[in-house]
């Protein structure tokens, strides 16, 4: 809270706050809650100068359960879009940068729904401003910066599109195991489930069913169309976002 502007004082506590909100895989509050508190523990969070702890306190066979929802309450809480253009805007204050109104909206659509891919895309796109232009984020300069990541208008990445080609392209579009599809991927199937799923499944882009993963009719949609656009203009796989 110590670098919060006068016109933003208490965001941090907010944000603090929002984190016990829920995430993909505990989608309401009372599943955090519910998950310690349920099992005779207690769950809290304190907002200081420096940073903010969450912290629990269960007994010793509840341990591992418990550090599983810590890390999922703070790498995966679900933010909407307008929490998440505040978080942008807010970040961008904080690093003195000036902004189009129309990169707000933009940045928050790529931030894969979490505050630190928003903070970070905000930084990296302030890098490009200052090497293409005048430092200004512009609705052109956040363009090329996205382009350059590999980051498409839907705010995927190039290993978000390449789970659904692969999906596509050799099991049919699904459904296929997770284990099965983290080694076509080259992941782990922990990180499959723990990073790159829980975005693709809010997004509407992939649905789980009793035996494995598919794609939906928008992820068709949008491989598909990629893949025309590439061929038609040469990209380079890869390169095309």
């Amino acid at each position: 809270s110590r670098y919060e502007l006068d016109d933003r004082a208490g965001i941090s506590h907010v944000v603090e706050h929002l984190v016990f909100k829920g995430t993909e895989r505990r989608p309401h509050p009372i599943d955090i809650s519910g998950g310690v508190e349920g099992v005779g523990g207690v769950l809290n969070a304190s907002t200081e100068q420096e940073m903010t702890v969450y912290w629990s306190k269960v007994a010793l066979p509840y341990l591992e359960d418990t550090l599983d929802l810590l890390i999922d309450m703070v790498r995966s809480s679900v933010y909407d879009q307008e929490e998440l253009e505040q978080i942008v805007d807010r970040t961008a204050a904080l690093l003195s940068i000036d902004m189009e109104p129309d990169v707000r909206p933009r940045l928050a659509r790529s931030s894969r729904g979490t505050p630190r891919v928003a903070i970070r895309l905000v930084r990296r796109m302030r890098d490009y401003a200052q090497v293409w232009g005048d430092g200004t984020l512009t609705g052109a300069v956040v363009d090329r910066g996205l382009r350059a990541l590999g980051i498409d208008r839907y705010g995927l990445d190039r290993t978000d599109r390449e789970i659904l080609s692969i999906i596509i392209d050799r099991y049919g579009g699904g459904p296929v195991g997770v284990e099965t599809l983290a080694i076509s991927l080259g992941e782990t199937a922990d990180a499959l489930e723990d990073v790159y799923e829980p975005f693709l499944v809010q997004s509407g882009f992939l649905k789980r069913t009793a035996r494995g993963r598919a794609v939906t009719d928008l992820a068709l949609q949008h491989v598909r169309g990629a893949a025309d656009a590439q061929e038609g203009t040469g990209a380079r796989p890869g390169l095309l976002f």
